[in-house]
């Protein structure tokens, strides 16, 4: 399963389905750690799109699917921590932070039992999609909200004699 859990959350990376955060009005004028600054009133908001492809954090190969990227030592209690970029918004499929979504462990441990459950019942394939059999599926943002959506993947799921 620990493998499984890399290739969610490497999906959870490239695909996620919110792609950008709710903008925040700065109730006072700020400096940024580079110099720059925002007057009170500026609007801001974040590109989860951009910051998971972001190769200055993720590096040259920001754009591959590369699950095993998640592979990390266990920390000292002997747990392995639930993503390396927790503490410094790097993954933010959920959010991050006070606003994190509540439901995150819960997601993703279930994320793990339906597709363990799928794989164990059936013998899956990818049909007529060269990108996506090559791990890069056609998107598309969505036309009202910021998720993306997938374009043309079909698959074809044969059950299994179990």
């Amino acid at each position: 399963m620990p493998y499984l859990t890399n290739i969610l959350k490497e999906t959870l990376r490239l695909y996620s389905s919110v792609t950008g955060v709710a903008p925040r009005e700065l109730s006072r004028a700020t400096t940024l750690s580079d110099g720059t600054q925002l007057p009170a009133g500026t609007i801001l908001t974040t590109s989860v799109y951009a910051v998971h492809r972001d190769q200055e954090y993720w590096g040259e190969d920001a754009l591959e699917f590369k699950p095993d990227r998640w592979e990390m030592p266990k920390e000292a209690g002997g747990a392995t921590p639930l993503h390396p970029g927790a503490h410094d918004f790097k993954w933010v499929p959920f959010g991050g932070g006070q606003r994190v979504c509540i439901g995150q462990n819960f997601s993703i441990t279930e994320q793990r039992v339906v597709i363990a459950m799928l794989l164990l019942r059936y013998e899956w394939s990818v049909v007529g999609d060269e990108d996506a059999l090559r791990g890069q599926p056609k998107t598309s943002p969505g036309m009202m909200s910021d998720l993306i959506h997938p374009v043309g993947i079909q698959l074809a799921a044969k059950r299994r004699d179990l």
